[in-house]
């Protein structure tokens, strides 16, 4: 029997990655860790951003010139496949998400385009489907969220709103297991 740990899902001491109810998707394991915002995994991880952690518990960062910058954290490898990510997200600058690899460069996980994200107050909620193919997941190491374009351009990621999960279906948010089991 699975038991549900703060919105995670864990049998026998281990997370599940899925579950269904009456042939529907009901639950899927959240793949970035710390998305509350409170174990300190986040971290300054391209061009020098500036980050912080707000009063409201979200983690917001500001790009220091024209060139592309932003935050991540650490990653499992993930295989090839289809995945989702969402979040809720205010600031000024597009929204861009990678997986990022040593030595090959990154994987820009947004097919089209990345929206701009133009509110000072009103967190507007994402939604990406994409394919990760043709990259080495054994050189994976970071989730990373970056803007671009102009200095000063920051994002605002709502806490308890970012989460990559397998497949081409959204669920409501939930911490990845690992932060729920350590």
């Amino acid at each position: 029997m699975a038991d549900i740990t703060h919105g995670t899902w864990i049998k026998d001491g281990k997370a599940v990655d899925a579950v269904y109810q009456n042939g529907r998707q009901v639950y899927g394991r959240n793949l970035i860790h710390d998305t509350s915002f409170e174990r300190d995994m986040w971290h300054n991880i391209w061009n020098n951003s500036t980050m912080s952690i707000t009063s409201d518990g979200n983690l917001k960062f500001t790009i220091p010139d024209t060139h592309q910058a932003g935050v991540g954290v650490t990653t499992d490898s993930l295989a090839m496949g289809i995945y989702t990510l969402t979040a809720k997200v205010r600031g000024h600058g597009q929204l861009q998400p990678y997986v990022m690899y040593w030595d090959i460069g990154n994987y820009g996980i947004y097919s089209i385009s990345c929206p701009m994200i133009n509110s000072d107050t009103d967190f507007v909620g994402i939604k990406y489907t994409f394919a990760l193919k043709d990259k080495d997941p054994a050189k994976q190491y970071a989730f990373a969220i970056l803007t671009a374009s102009a200095a000063g351009n920051w994002l605002e990621i709502k806490k308890d709103s970012l989460k990559l999960e397998s497949g081409n279906k959204a669920t409501p948010w939930s911490p990845a297991p690992e932060d729920i089991l350590n």
